[in-house]
């Protein structure tokens, strides 16, 4: 369409003094008109979100967040803002000069002689369409077009289609920081298994949101030694949590960044600073997902693929957890693993945890330490 804030600008606001009321309606009318057609069209098909992008919309984002108190725009991570609040905005905006624009709280002063032209078409469209709020991207045309290069290739292409975009970001992360795929890919793999296996046994009531977070949290939970393999969990916790990651909410940053910080060692404790935030459900969310995650590890302890699945049991008097492992390897090392991080799990499910091997060829327990009966 032939809209845009410079087009507008150069059609309607000459001068820089103040916009009135009767003039800015003939401006949404030009608006309405240009856009007739696509406003006819989404009202027919109705939409879910509406999402706005580029300089302008960003500029509009971070005045409004100002004017309600919000943090600015640059400093959330799912910016938005409400079609009242911007409608407010242009009011004020519109009684001001050019010159008391460029001074308006989060304006970019080169912005200010296109503003008005540019808010015109986001707030007509929002009306238009019934769009109370409107959620910001950072990103811009010139994303689009780099995008649309790499998906020439069809290898490119099937594989970033064949993925979310939280998956393709945590990838794109996890790659980034040299991660050792191949152990992410096991540790993950045996996560999500010890996950359904505690949900079988009804130890949690979580779902696809939970596993999928626990799934993110396993590829990246190794990241930190891309900094220094010492308290790498740290630096885990802080790359993931400053990451420009896509698709995800600020709660779902910081359960993937606390699951992957609690990984090694330490219990979740709610004067933690990075766990201040949060609110209890959430934390519990984390102790959960860290206890598996923290074990899977365990499961993989020498990187080598050695447990090909597990099953978990509970053994009564005295009640406990046995986790079988499904192997035709000796397993020392996993075992080892597991008995040295299964101090948040038996926290977290309030019994302790035994581990034995069973072979896969013939059944026959490798390694059965004492299960169940009086001690």
């Amino acid at each position: 369409m032939r809209l845009g804030a410079v087009r507008l600008t150069e059609l309607f606001f000459e001068g820089g003094g103040p916009v009135s009321p009767e003039r800015y309606e003939k401006i949404k009318n030009h608006v309405l008109g240009v856009a007739s057609l696509v406003i006819q069209r989404v009202r027919q098909e109705g939409f879910d979100l509406a999402l706005g992008s580029a300089g302008t919309i960003n500029a509009l984002a971070d005045i409004v967040a100002r004017r309600t108190g919000a943090p600015s725009a640059a400093n959330q991570r799912n910016p938005s803002f409400r079609y009242i609040d911007l409608k407010d905005t242009v009011q004020m905006l519109c009684r001001m000069t050019l010159e008391e624009r460029r001074t308006v709280p989060g304006m970019d002063a080169n912005r200010a002689e296109i503003i008005l032209g540019g808010a015109a078409i986001v707030l007509t469209l929002m009306e238009a369409f019934g769009a109370d709020r409107m959620s910001v991207s950072d990103r811009g045309l010139r994303d689009g077009i780099l995008l649309d290069h790499l998906l020439k290739e069809q290898e490119t292409r099937e594989q970033f289609e064949s993925l979310s975009v939280r998956h393709r970001s945590i990838l794109q992360l996890a790659r980034s920081c040299n991660y050792e795929a191949e152990h992410a890919e096991n540790t993950s793999r045996l996560s999500l298994r010890l996950f359904e296996e505690l949900h079988k046994l009804k130890q949690h009531e979580y779902g696809d949101r939970e596993r999928e977070l626990l799934h993110y949290s396993a590829l990246t939970h190794d990241i930190g030694t891309f900094l220094s393999h010492s308290n790498h969990q740290k630096h885990a916790y802080y790359l993931i949590r400053n990451s420009d990651l896509l698709g995800f909410d600020d709660v779902e940053i910081d359960i993937i960044a606390n699951v992957a910080l609690y990984h090694r060692k330490g219990l979740p404790k709610k004067r933690h600073v990075n766990l201040a935030g949060l609110d209890r459900a959430e934390r519990h969310t984390i102790n959960v997902l860290a206890a598996i995650l923290r074990v899977a590890e365990g499961l993989d302890r020498g990187h080598l693929g050695q447990v090909k699945d597990i099953r978990l049991e509970i053994a009564p008097d005295p009640r406990q957890f046995v986790l079988v492992l499904l192997s035709d390897a000796d397993c020392q090392m996993e075992i080892w693993g597991v008995q040295n991080g299964k101090d948040l799990f038996e926290y977290v499910f309030g019994a302790p945890l035994v581990v034995i091997v069973e072979s896969l060829s013939g059944g026959t327990p490798l390694k059965r330490p004492p299960v169940g009966g009086k001690k």
